[in-house]
């Protein structure tokens, strides 16, 4: 095949593909577009909220903690206690059993990794003290090293907040609060001691999670038709293709692991382009090939 075939077959492949691949353009990029909203107000909810997710409770009135928090070794949990609250800022003591799990969305630096480390967390607009090559804040008469920055939502309470990982520190605090990663054990528990959820911005929580609900089921729904129709399409322009491959010579066609290639090719780029979830690519992209390959065996097209 000569270099002037070569390239009539690549305008010939641009123009039968530019639906499809227009059409996946425009599917990954709502994708993103939806996503990235989802999480900028995930954030918003939780910082309105004093870091303190929807499925935090409030242990203030219980006596024995201890008791409660030994109920709680096969799953994830922390508590923030309040020790007091300044002109600018609230101060909050910490303690969690897997620091891994803690989803406080740092803008800088790192989460606290270790119990009782006197080391503390900021908000953004918190001011403190420099020194050492190092910043630090004191609460309670008590200095504790700066490892990390709270506040992406600009005006938020987290942007004023200080939590400190002291546990010694709970004996002082005004009220606790205490989140729960399993929710069986969250509902079991808030259930058993009749206990109430935070309530700092906890409106803007029921109505943002029944807006998120609606868009993940919309999510879900474009995702399913957008990988059908694509499949339809790019199976739909090779077949056109290879005909016109015929016409100028080229006997040979694309066979289906080749066009599967092509198209796992396509959508992979976009997917690193736009960034999103690698787990919708390979759904579009499964489901894709599927109906290709049912096209192609069937002749449905």
């Amino acid at each position: 095949m000569d270099v002037r075939s070569n390239f009539i077959l690549l305008l010939l492949w641009i123009k039968r593909t530019f639906p499809t691949i227009s059409l996946i353009l425009l599917s990954f990029l709502s994708i993103h577009l939806m996503t990235t909203y989802v999480t900028e107000q995930d954030q918003i909810a939780l910082e309105s909220n004093n870091m303190c997710p929807s499925n935090t409770l409030d242990i203030s009135k219980i006596k024995e903690k201890e008791t409660l928090l030994s109920q709680l070794d096969h799953t994830s949990f922390w508590t923030l206690g309040l020790l007091f609250m300044d002109e600018n800022n609230a101060y909050y003591s910490f303690e969690g059993n897997r620091q891994e799990d803690m989803d406080f969305r740092l803008t800088s630096g790192t989460f606290f990794k270790n119990k009782d480390s006197n080391e503390a967390i900021v908000g953004n607009m918190v001011e403190t003290i420099k020194a050492d090559n190092k910043e630090y804040i004191q609460v309670l008469d008590q200095k504790y090293v700066v490892i990390g920055k709270l506040g992406n939502v600009p005006n938020s309470n987290a942007q004023h907040m200080v939590i400190v990982n002291d546990t010694n520190l709970f004996d002082v605090c005004v009220s606790q609060y205490l989140w729960i990663k399993d929710q069986l054990t969250f509902q079991k528990i808030k259930n058993n001691y009749e206990l109430s959820t935070v309530q700092n911005g906890i409106s803007r929580w029921i109505s943002w999670d029944f807006i998120k609900k609606l868009l993940l089921i919309c999510e879900n729904i474009e995702i399913i038709c957008i990988s059908i129709l694509i499949g339809i399409l790019y199976e739909k322009s090779q077949r056109s293709l290879n005909r016109l491959r015929v016409r100028i010579g080229i006997v040979e066609e694309k066979t289906l692991f080749q066009n599967t290639l092509y198209l796992f090719g396509i959508e992979l780029g976009f997917t690193f382009l736009i960034r999103i979830p690698l787990l919708y690519f390979l759904f579009i992209f499964v489901v894709s090939v599927c109906v290709d390959y049912v096209q192609t065996r069937k002749g449905w097209v």
